[in-house]
């Protein structure tokens, strides 16, 4: 039986984006679900919108082996976190105030354990705990991107 009530983002932040830019984006009605299908960025050329929308996309990506953990590796930033409607929070923070190289990427649901794993390399077959933890996680949180 399909769900009847899909899983959105309602919040977006980053810190350090570039080593440089904080950004919290609020999509929606305080956090509640509602009707609402779309939100704007706008901002000057270079600010970070497109890299901020990448980094959501790939740290939600739950495919191995296509380059979404890599691309959080290349991307300087110092922490990212995607709050969805029914408070699931998932984080994405490097070691110390570091902005590039190796992070942990955890997931937190409402009234589940947090799980959580760390990813040091663009083989993500050498991060066990986030192949075998956090992977199963991302698919398993059903979420449905605006389309």
């Amino acid at each position: 039986m399909p769900p009847t009530h899909l899983r959105s983002i309602s919040s977006l932040s980053v810190k350090s984006l570039f080593g440089m830019y904080d950004y919290v984006l609020d999509i929606g009605s305080n956090g509640q679900s509602g009707d609402e299908k779309i939100a704007i960025l706008y901002g000057d050329n270079g600010s970070g919108k497109s890299t901020l929308l990448k980094l959501a996309f790939h740290m939600l990506a739950s495919n191995p082996k296509s380059g979404h953990k890599t691309f959080l590796l290349n991307t300087d930033f110092e922490e990212l976190v995607v709050k969805f409607n029914d408070g699931t929070l998932v984080k994405a923070v490097r070691d110390g105030k570091s902005i590039s190289g190796p992070y942990s990427l955890s997931i937190k649901r409402p009234r589940k354990k947090l799980l959580s794993g760390a990813v040091n390399t663009p083989s993500i077959d050498e991060d066990e705990d986030f192949h075998q933890i956090v992977l199963p996680a991302l698919q398993d949180l059903d979420w449905a991107p605006l389309a």
